[in-house]
């Protein structure tokens, strides 16, 4: 992960010498422009627990993807021998489709609306994906996923007429 500019950290805690079991930190973050593999946030503001070998954190809120909100909370065991167990609940509202899906797209289809749900991962080890079991919701609004011309040569025509409606 990254911010372009320092975030606001408080800490608070202990970490003893010897053995990380016995960390016992606690961090409020603040800041701007984050940065995480291909996601990103425009502003984010949470708190990060590190207890021993868990880390948890709450109480997460950002904005991004224009005018679009996020929340949630994570938890992660670093005991096991291969990767982390880990788990987490994500709600976001208003998140600009096109925008959030620019990184991860290869192909020219437009994709725009506004995206609204919850995801949440019950059980899963960072080792793989396949490890991951959970359920989500996602609602889009005003949303295209894919542009297919449905009435052929006069679809052009009907969207100058009525933006989308040939589609």
């Amino acid at each position: 992960y990254r911010f372009d500019e320092p975030p606001l950290v408080k800490l608070n805690g202990s970490v003893p010498f010897k053995d990380n079991d016995g960390a016992d930190l606690h961090f409020e973050v603040t800041g701007r422009n984050f940065h995480w593999k291909n996601l990103r946030a425009d502003s984010v503001n949470g708190q990060v627990h590190w207890v021993g070998r868990y880390l948890t954190l709450t109480n997460l809120q950002a904005t991004g993807y224009r005018s679009g909100t996020m929340g949630g909370w994570v938890w992660l065991d670093f005991a096991p021998p291969e990767g982390a167990d880990f788990r987490f609940t994500g709600l976001f509202t208003n998140l600009d489709l096109g925008d959030l899906t620019a990184p991860f797209r290869t192909s020219t289809n437009r994709l725009e609306g506004s995206l609204n749900g919850t995801l949440t991962v019950t059980s899963a080890n960072a080792a793989g994906p396949a490890s991951w079991q959970g359920h989500g919701q996602l609602q889009l609004t005003t949303g295209i996923i894919w542009a297919l011309p449905i009435f052929g040569l006069v679809s052009p025509f009907l969207n100058t007429l009525s933006p989308g409606r040939g589609n």
